[in-house]
């Protein structure tokens, strides 16, 4: 049976916003953490196998430096470039067709001839990763009620570290038997598989279809309403002027309203991001060139995701609680202190070296969703794809530049406790800017999409 329409698209929208979150929500939430988990399989499959590549073509820590470097590099792209057409041709499409990207990518990572030709194979792989960060985040986000939501961002990003944990554990069951080449093969294989689910059981998001009026929008916007329970409508509401009278993409992000909480964002995604990607390309190898054993330095990177799983987790709890930017700022201060405590602690026992490894883990991977979360809420449905890409566009020039400075500081020989020191440099500028967005949204724990 249908209803009149509503009033305007927000009233519409408030079906998600303002109720419960149905199965066919929680769905669409899992769906997206599991694209998010199949991107910390694919990227860090590298990571992990970086050691018997590293063996098989004897390459120097530098070049091994520019071949995870390229991932990031593509990412960036994709991210900001790529991404944003998910506010012009869907967020759905959006993700099928980076699910392409990714797997033409993985397959050719597997075919490598040279590391110049995997830094190519990377760099496609890291296009198609860059897209589905923002678009499977905007996605969820989108899908949530506004109680839910900081939680199921968290949840979306958790998907990542538990990929990253699974993956240790693929790429060491796997590389003794098969090489290194089938780790690659297999992440292609599932990646295909994923655009099954994405394609049946993911449908467009509300925010999408009444924002861009795509063809069949109403029949579209009803489906959705069904699998929501609720009842179906006439026809779309109006757009009012002011859905109307804005501007979009790259322009819509230097509005007066948003421009300085925009920078601001891009200060603290680069810095922690510089740090993160640092930790998680460059810890496998450094565990195994002080001595530790391939599967140690595979635990190693299991353990930080392990922690990083619990912190969102905790998040995503307790940010509308004890609001999002408070929250950021305790874990930055964490952060800074147990990487710095790491950097002493290698050498130590095994126990000792996996339980601070896993604080770092447990209060740096948070941060990253805390800006997720940040972004989503402070951008309109019309622009929010393009403002996450962006911002995760922004944090990538910080992830390829983390692993090549480890790189070289490593080859100059710099020990374990300095350059962990070091690389909590950039953490402190996050945690300036997380404390200025926070006086301009104070209280803001977990905001509303519209």
């Amino acid at each position: 049976m249908s209803t009149p329409v509503t009033e305007s698209n927000s009233a519409l929208r408030d079906v998600i916003n303002k109720g419960d979150m149905t199965p066919f929500q929680v769905m669409a939430v899992a769906i997206c953490f599991f694209l998010n988990f199949l991107d910390g399989l694919d990227l860090l499959a590298l990571a992990y196998t970086a050691p018997a590549i590293t063996a098989y073509w004897q390459v120097e820590p530098d070049v091994m430096g520019y071949v995870f470097s390229a991932s990031l590099a593509g990412m960036t792209l994709g991210a900001l470039f790529l991404a944003p057409f998910a506010d012009m041709i869907g967020r759905q499409k959006s993700l099928l067709i980076a699910l392409v990207i990714i797997a033409v990518g993985l397959f050719w990572t597997s075919l490598s001839g040279s590391p110049y030709e995997m830094i190519a194979a990377r760099f496609v792989t890291g296009l198609g990763i860059g897209i589905v960060l923002a678009s499977s985040s905007t996605m969820a986000a989108e899908y949530s009620s506004d109680k839910r939501r900081a939680l199921s961002i968290s949840i979306v990003g958790m998907g990542y570290p538990v990929g990253s944990f699974i993956g240790g554990f693929l790429a060491g069951l796997i590389i003794p038997d098969y090489g290194w080449r089938a780790v690659f093969q297999v992440c292609g294989v599932i990646t295909v598989l994923t655009m099954l689910p994405v394609f049946f059981l993911l449908p467009e998001s509300i925010d999408f279809l009444l924002h861009k009026r795509p063809k069949e929008a109403l029949a579209k916007v009803n489906r959705v309403l069904s699998r929501l329970g609720k009842e179906t409508i006439d026809r779309l509401p109006d757009l009012k002027p002011e859905d109307e009278d804005h501007a979009a993409g790259f322009k819509a992000l230097m509005e007066p309203a948003v421009r300085i909480p925009t920078l601001m964002l891009w200060v603290g995604f680069f810095c922690v991001f510089v740090t993160y990607y640092f930790m998680i390309n460059w810890l496998p190898q450094i565990v195994v060139s002080e001595g530790g054993s391939l599967w140690e330095g595979i635990g190693a990177g299991a353990i930080f995701n392990v922690g990083g799983v619990l912190g969102m987790l905790l998040l995503g709890l307790m940010a509308p609680r004890l609001g999002l930017h408070r929250m950021l700022l305790f874990f930055l201060v964490g952060a800074i202190i147990f990487m710095t405590v790491f950097g002493y602690a290698i050498g130590s026992p095994i126990l000792v070296v996996l339980g601070i490894l896993f604080l770092c883990g447990f209060f740096l991977q948070v941060i990253i969703i805390g800006h997720y979360t940040m972004s989503v809420v402070m951008y309109e449905a019309r622009v929010r794809n393009t403002g996450l890409g962006w911002g995760i566009g922004m944090g990538r020039f910080g992830a390829m530049l983390g692993p090549i400075i480890a790189g070289y500081l490593i080859k100059m020989g710099w020990t374990p406790e300095m350059f962990f020191a070091a690389m909590t440099l950039p953490l402190f500028v996050c945690l300036l800017s997380v404390r200025y967005l926070g006086r301009l949204a104070p209280g803001n724990g977990t905001g509303e999409a519209g």
